[in-house]
């Protein structure tokens, strides 16, 4: 039997939900216990550390929407982002899609001059690394 739309729904919210989840407690244990975690609105994972006054932001997708561009709203926050914090701080990170590994963190990249740069390129197999090429 088919799922209904709402049930569909329902489960990707779910799954959104808890990969930012996933993702709060991967970025805490990167960054420290000075930043402040938030996920409300956009972009999904916002860092703050209130005694050096650095942002971090994080966009959370799955794999198959590797290689895409960023949508034009998220490209315009980004160009906000960049003209404020004067350094390249936005991060989008992949998960993977297959069945049983929904928790896994695929790949962490970031945005530089309109390009995808993989962070860790020697974890790539070889589909996903021409995917990433700049």
């Amino acid at each position: 039997m088919r799922k209904g739309r709402s049930e569909v729904a329902r489960d990707a919210a779910r799954l959104a939900h808890f990969r930012t989840k996933i993702a709060k407690q991967e970025l805490q244990q990167m960054l420290g216990k000075d930043y402040e975690i938030l996920s409300k609105g956009y972009p999904d994972i916002t860092a703050f550390n209130s005694k050096t006054k650095t942002f971090y932001f994080v966009e959370l997708k799955h794999e198959s929407e590797i290689g895409k561009p960023l949508r034009p709203e998220q490209e315009k926050m980004k160009r906000i982002l960049d003209r404020i914090t004067r350094k390249k701080k936005y991060e989008v990170w992949y998960f993977s899609d297959k069945p049983g590994e929904k928790d896994r963190i695929l790949v962490k990249c970031f945005y530089s001059e309109n390009k995808i740069k993989p962070i860790y390129p020697e974890d790539l197999d070889e589909e996903l690394r021409k995917k990433f090429k700049c």
